[in-house]
């Protein structure tokens, strides 16, 4: 295994809160975590990551380039059927994933119930049946078939992977005002196009536009739309639960997002569909509390600044939110070539305009002329 800050760590031999225990690094999908354990099994572990380390080592001191005095580069070969040793051999390997393997089902245990941790006992530890378990916690089978479904999702990290990405990823739209996979242009583009009488009826029922804000953006980043077997059990879930929406939302569905791209057909779902439920589960819209302390924030700079919230807007928000946002497009089109901005003051039709950039031809070359090398 290389040097990484895990190696480093367990060189420390660190104690863990438990008395007795050690706390062992090694990261888990990437990310550097760590778990209690004894001191046999960390002597274990940390021998095994040693051995793992060395062979790493080897296997790369192998493979490594040299330049002979001709000035051409080679290659050291590695004989692994006639090694010396030093490399891991399958029951070694196996020995050390079944322990990390287990500290990682231990680490995510941790953050179950007091009643999950005994569900889990009972039925994967004692073997006890479904039923069994839920005589003895006075509940019903299905319950127990629920609790045991989300301790399923907790062991293998589905729920854990994608909630920590779309929070990883909230934290960098804060900063960065960006997503790794562009999901916030998606977004843009879904905001952009809802009508505004439409989306401000949607946002009432949010308690601020930042919560709308992060549930739009983080269903496009968990993309649970992607998740279907194939695209005709996909749209068929679509269409079952398009139609269980009210007859005005249909309709803003047909008149606007039908044909477009799957994230913004799938967003309107999603933000309806939680529009309704909340509409079951409260008894009144949620009052705007964060848009009044956002108004009071932004007399408070206007008075300082000497100005009003127009000016302000015009002048100084405006003119920054364009510079960030046009940066972040073009960014966004070289990533993507083959997306081009129409001039919306062009009087021409849309489709003249993209057949005087992309000519007319039965297969047009579709690259962005705005990134073409100029000759």
């Amino acid at each position: 295994m290389p040097e990484t800050r895990a190696y480093k760590l367990n060189k420390q031999k660190q104690s863990a809160s438990t008395e007795g225990m050690l706390l062992y690094y090694f990261y888990d999908r990437g990310k550097l975590t760590s778990v209690e354990v004894n001191s046999y099994k960390f002597d274990r572990l940390v021998e095994l990551d040693t051995e793992m380390y060395n062979s790493d080592r080897v296997e790369k001191a192998h493979k490594a380039t040299y330049v002979k005095a001709d000035g051409r580069t080679y290659y050291k070969k590695i004989d692994m059927e006639n090694d010396d040793g030093t490399l891991l051999d399958e029951k070694q390997r196996g020995a050390l994933e079944s322990v990390v393997e287990q500290a990682t089902v231990d680490k995510r245990l941790s953050v179950l119930s007091e009643e999950d941790r005994k569900i889990y006992e009972l039925y994967y530890v004692d073997d006890s049946t479904q039923a069994e378990i839920a005589e003895e916690l006075g509940k019903t089978q299905s319950y127990v078939a629920k609790r045991l479904a989300k301790i399923d999702e907790v062991i293998s990290g589905t729920d854990e992977s994608d909630e920590a990405r779309a929070e990883a990823q909230w934290e960098k739209f804060l900063d960065k005002y960006r997503t790794d996979d562009d999901e916030d242009i998606a977004w843009d583009m879904f905001r952009f196009i809802m009508p505004e009488e439409e989306q401000a009826e949607i946002i009432s029922w949010f308690y601020s536009y930042r919560e709308y804000f992060k549930f739009g953006l983080t269903y496009l980043i968990i993309r649970p739309f992607a998740k279907y077997k194939s695209q005709g059990e996909a749209e068929f879930e679509f269409s079952n639960r398009m139609n269980k929406l009210p007859h005005h939302s249909q309709g803003i569905y047909y008149d606007i997002f039908d044909g477009q791209i799957d994230e913004l057909r799938w967003v309107y779902l999603a933000l309806c569909e939680e529009v309704e439920y909340r509409k079951k589960t409260l008894k009144e819209k949620p009052r705007p509390t964060n848009f009044e302390k956002l108004y009071a924030e932004a007399e408070r700079i206007c008075k300082r600044l000497d100005m009003t919230a127009e000016e302000f807007i015009q002048k100084r928000f405006l003119p920054k939110q364009k510079e960030r946002l046009e940066k972040r497009y073009k960014d966004f089109r070289r990533k993507y070539q083959n997306i081009v901005v129409v001039d919306e003051d062009d009087p021409r039709p849309i489709r003249e305009q993209i057949i005087d950039i992309f000519g007319d031809g039965p297969v047009p070359h579709f690259s962005n002329p705005e990134f073409r090398k100029k000759k």
